[in-house]
């Protein structure tokens, strides 16, 4: 079985890195630790941004929904985590459904 420090010496060779040895006392075996040194990752540079749409007809509709939402569970419950949870499901879920993601190109 090769290790995975022959692979990376023998394998990738433009990267620069140490290795050290390290003994933890608790078993028989010995752990190579390995520190990479300048490992540049480029960004992706995307070519859209996610915007949500909000215009007087969807902030229209949102108030409505939300006027008309039974909020039975919010007020009824005596825990205040769960009353939480209730109200703050209830108004993402018409959020969402109302000012939806748009793509817009960069």
């Amino acid at each position: 079985m090769a290790s995975s420090l022959f692979f990376l010496s023998t394998q990738v060779y433009k990267f620069d890195f140490s290795v050290y040895p390290f003994t933890n006392g608790l078993s028989d075996h010995d752990v190579q630790i390995i520190t990479l040194t300048d490992i540049s990752t480029p960004i992706p540079k995307q070519s859209f941004s996610l915007n949500r749409k909000f215009d007087n007809s969807t902030i229209r509709n949102f108030v409505y929904l939300l006027s008309y939402e039974n909020w039975e569970n919010v007020f009824v419950e005596e825990n205040v985590n769960i009353i939480y949870n209730n109200f703050v499901n209830t108004y993402l879920r018409i959020l969402y459904a109302n000012f939806p993601f748009v793509r817009l190109r960069n």
